[in-house]
């Protein structure tokens, strides 16, 4: 062939291939849209589902929201009438009964396939949930409000009593002697100086579990467990300070002077005539530094659901820039790194609030999960036992303790 026809053979493949108008044509595939998916949340508050719904069908068209609810931790319930959720959302006491359930699925197995930048979680977030799940060897959920814990006081009653207001790291015996001074009746009225809205967030301070996770016997009488009895007791041991079923209304109400409690700044905030301000939470003089271990709510995947990648997709909206700069404004603590520069940005009087409070703690140890409800309930009575002077504290924590082996050894129901 000579060296004109080369040329022309060349120019004509080439011509084949690009066509009369000179480009290069390309066979396309066309791409399927993902298929329409469902998602069936199951909440008791809603918390989650107002959270992510729309900011998930929004990112993900294809994938429509569903609440369906659940009462109690009773998820036998919610599966016997034919309700079988992708999502739950649950709060740290309800992880046992979801695993118990048969619900728990590892995430860790969702995350090998995600694009999403873990390191962007603050230090620890991910390790609570392992730490709660029954084998403490499954990431069993996510949190999407990790929560934060503060003493919060009304400034009117300590000024109405000429006491100076509390300071950050301040512990249990500081602060039980404040409520002494803050614990009286005026004009009819009863002030208390200081209610402790969930007696057992203390032991987390203290490393206390209900459960020793390396013998699966229960860990109740220990000196740890003695000390938070006995710092409990000495609050509603203060002459007119008896405990009340709601501290939360006594402190809106003004007639409580000190509450350590949980996320409470937005609400606070709400209340027009309630003067008020924040430091840290309290803390054991063996222990200074360490607050109650993470508490919030919590987002998992379902081992029954179907669809646990689209399921996966909706847990990581609430991670989204978007959701954690919100949460972060509106005065929520925030799973992922750099928002915290935001926090309380929309809530009305916060710049003069000691926001601080809630990170000058370290949280304490993450400890295992409650798998047999019975047990708290075992623990309230001891201590009202060694409270009302039925029991000493020694006597009330080893009968505690052996009630609950009795439970352990008849197996969770």
């Amino acid at each position: 062939m000579n060296k004109a026809a080369k040329l022309s053979l060349v120019s004509l493949i080439a011509w084949g291939l690009t066509g009369c108008g000179g480009k290069q044509s390309t066979v396309e595939k066309a791409v399927s849209p993902p298929k329409p998916v469902t998602i069936k949340l199951a909440s008791s508050t809603e918390t989650a589902y107002k959270l992510i719904a729309e900011a998930v069908t929004k990112k993900y068209p294809h994938i429509t929201m569903e609440l369906i609810r659940y009462q109690n931790n009773d998820f036998g319930a919610m599966l016997t009438r034919g309700d079988k959720p992708d999502l739950i959302e649950v709060g740290q006491g309800g992880l046992s009964a979801m695993q118990t359930a048969g619900l728990d699925y590892d995430h860790r197995l969702l995350m090998k396939g995600s694009n999403f930048d873990f390191s962007r979680f603050k230090d620890g977030i991910l390790d609570y949930p392992v730490n709660f799940s029954q084998d403490r060897n499954k990431l069993v959920a996510m949190f999407i409000l990790p929560g934060y814990f503060a003493l919060y006081y009304n400034k009117d009653i300590f000024d109405r009593y000429g006491v100076t207001y509390p300071k950050d790291g301040l512990t249990w015996n500081e602060v039980i002697d404040l409520g002494k001074r803050l614990t009286a009746t005026d004009r009819g009225v009863l002030y208390s100086g200081l209610q402790v809205p969930n007696l057992w967030d203390a032991k987390s301070q203290l490393d206390q579990n209900y459960i020793d996770p390396a013998s699966g016997r229960a860990a109740l009488n220990t000196a740890g467990w003695k000390t938070v009895f006995e710092t409990l007791a000495r609050i509603y041991a203060i002459p007119g300070n008896t405990k009340s079923s709601n501290p939360a209304t006594m402190f809106t109400q003004n007639t409580l002077a000190m509450i350590p409690d949980g996320d409470r700044i937005a609400a606070w905030s709400a209340v027009s005539d309630l003067n008020w301000d924040m430091v840290s939470y309290p803390v054991f003089e063996s222990r200074r530094g360490y607050g109650p271990s993470l508490n919030g709510t919590l987002l998992a995947v379902t081992s029954v659901s179907e669809h646990k990648q689209e399921a996966f997709q909706a847990v990581m909206v609430a991670f989204s820039d978007e959701i954690q700069e919100k949460l972060a404004m509106d005065g929520k603590a925030t799973a992922i790194k750099g928002f915290d520069r935001l926090f309380g940005k929309n809530v009305p009087g916060i710049e003069s609030k000691n926001v601080q409070a809630i990170s000058k703690n370290q949280p304490g140890k993450p400890h295992g999960a409650v798998v047999y409800k019975e047990v708290p309930t075992i623990m309230d009575k001891a201590f009202s036992d060694y409270f009302n002077g039925i029991k000493d504290v020694n006597t009330a924590l080893r009968e505690a303790e052996d009630q609950a082996n009795q439970v352990i050894s008849a197996g969770p129901k």
